[in-house]
């Protein structure tokens, strides 16, 4: 069950949204008239998605970014607003944030609240990408993200990231370790890896790394370039017999090329 807040002075336009956002499936939709009654909602349980009025009484709700920050919560944010050209300057640029101009339809607005909540929440599809990249487009983008990392058809582990910044890394059999960077760099390139992402919402949990993902990347990689050059033999050429040598060289040649074996 995903759970929308609504925050909105006007009761006839509110009971409204509520009554028509109600009938989705798997929806519970609660309601405030001001930035305090909904902020109050927020303390008793986080929505999944926040629909909130720009001119409030009282407190502007474009407070409510800041209110969300100091409680260390992810939750996305549509503003619904009949001065749009007036509030939208003060509201920051970010991904978890979109404004809409009054009226909205209630059709619209019901798309729009599927298209952030997955009804269900069904397990996120395997991701295209590996978790680098996925590490990379959310810093880059200043994203929130929970990257899951599967092993032998079990979960491994899994890296959250919040607005852009890798927070936590875990890997699923222990406890949370109070610097993850290890857990990071095993999870990153843990070898046949299945990769699912979705949108973190909600409360990030405890923060266990303070690196930057660009460090964190490269000190990753290092670590997993190490770890091969000292499982890989070294050959002591003066043991190496030459003709024995040779013949292989020829054979793999000829593999290469799809020929027959050098002769001499």
């Amino acid at each position: 069950m995903s759970r929308i807040l609504i925050i909105e002075d006007e009761e006839m336009l509110r009971s409204t949204m509520v009554r028509g956002l109600s009938k989705l499936p798997e929806i519970n939709v609660v309601d405030a008239g001001t930035l305090e009654e909904g902020l109050a909602h927020i303390d008793d349980e986080a929505p999944q998605l926040i629909l909130s009025d720009i001119n409030l009484p009282g407190r502007s709700g474009v407070e409510l970014l800041g209110e969300l920050e100091k409680r260390k919560v992810n939750i996305p944010v549509i503003y619904i607003t009949a001065f749009m050209k007036t509030f939208q300057t003060m509201i920051p640029m970010h991904a978890n944030v979109s404004v809409f101009e009054k009226p909205v339809g209630l059709n619209e607005l019901r798309n729009i609240v599927l298209s952030h909540v997955k009804v269900g929440h069904p397990l996120a599809a395997p991701a295209p990408f590996s978790v680098p990249d996925y590490i990379q487009l959310s810093g880059m983008g200043r994203y929130s993200i929970s990257i899951e990392v599967e092993r032998n058809g079990k979960i491994a582990g899994e890296i959250r990231v919040l607005s852009g910044e890798v927070w936590s890394a875990k890997l699923s059999d222990q406890k949370m370790e109070a610097n993850g960077k290890e857990t990071f760099s095993r999870l990153a390139y843990l070898p046949a890896q299945r990769v699912s992402c979705r949108a973190l919402i909600g409360e990030p949990g405890v923060r266990n790394i303070r690196e930057s993902w660009e460090s964190l990347l490269m000190e990753a990689a290092r670590q997993i370039d190490e770890k091969k050059r000292k499982t890989t033999p070294e050959v002591d050429l003066n043991k190496v017999n030459a003709t024995k040598l040779k013949e292989t060289v020829d054979e793999e040649l000829a593999a290469l090329f799809n020929d027959k074996p050098l002769e001499d």
